[in-house]
């Protein structure tokens, strides 16, 4: 029980820090093993609300394994939201996405419609 607790007030302060990754900030560490050339990423972190300027494909990837776990074609202004919130334990986050709470790094790209190359060389060889 005491665990769940503080699973719940570590995913807590955890979403208040991924805050940042609300309006883009850069990730915790630099991956340069990215499958998305950078400048791609609009946004980071365990919640994530984001809303285009132009139509294109969203897609957000869990950086610490390189994993798409969604892509999503957008519209002009609208809006793509991402939460680990409702999750209550470490060994039900690790189910769901693979890889432990303490080094999940979930980055969102967005890539306008029409554009070339947009994966780096890592992202081909997937």
């Amino acid at each position: 029980m005491m665990r769940n607790k503080a699973f719940r007030l570590v995913v807590a302060a955890a979403l208040f820090i991924g805050l940042g990754g609300i309006v883009g900030c850069e990730p915790r560490s630099n991956n340069s093993k990215s499958i998305f050339s950078s400048g791609y990423k609009v946004a980071s972190g365990f919640e994530i609300a984001w809303t285009t300027q132009e139509d294109g494909t969203a897609f957000l990837v869990e950086e610490t394994k390189n994993r798409i776990l969604k892509t999503r074609s957008m519209k002009s202004n609208e809006e793509f939201t991402f939460s680990v919130a409702g999750i209550n334990t470490e060994e039900e986050f690790e189910a769901i996405f693979g890889v432990p709470f303490a080094k999940a790094e979930f980055c969102l790209y967005f890539v306008p419609t029409g554009e070339g190359e947009v994966f780096t060389d890592e992202g081909q060889q997937r």
